[in-house]
């Protein structure tokens, strides 16, 4: 099952407003959602494993992700019918904003497991002790 589905769109756009714009195409729903996804993997693969975050389904997935994937999905399907009424742009353009936050680390995203990170649970009473690689010396 994929991340985002057509049934997620629906808190953000009416049924029927998007059976017109997409002329009831579900192959065409599909399309957008996978781009959506794909232009937020290119935001936050860096830091965040997307994998992971992509990977879950239900009430399990990231909130925020997932508003954003369903505000550039309509935005990418009203772009394709040239009929692009002004709030979805404005709304598209906060998302890239958003995103951009998430990148340079001014939002950090509740229970998304970071780049690198495993689930492996460390003790709480371990000393952890490190040095720099040694160098050599020449006189």
């Amino acid at each position: 099952m994929a991340f985002i589905s057509k049934a997620d769109l629906g808190q953000n756009i009416y049924e029927e407003i998007l059976n017109g714009i997409t002329r009831a195409n579900d192959a065409k729903i599909t399309t957008a959602c996978s781009e959506a996804q794909e232009e937020v993997t290119g935001y936050i693969c860096a830091q965040y494993d997307t994998d992971d975050l992509f990977s879950k389904e239900g009430d399990a997935r990231n909130k925020t992700i997932l508003s954003l994937c369903r505000i550039i999905a309509i935005y990418r399907l009203h772009s394709a019918c040239n009929t692009m009424p002004e709030i979805r742009r404005l709304e598209y353009e906060d998302a890239v904003k958003t995103l951009g936050k998430i990148q340079s680390g001014k939002i950090l995203l509740q229970g998304a497991k970071l780049q690198g990170e495993t689930d492996e649970v460390k003790p709480d009473l371990v000393v952890e002790m490190k040095s720099n690689p040694k160098r050599n010396n020449q006189f």
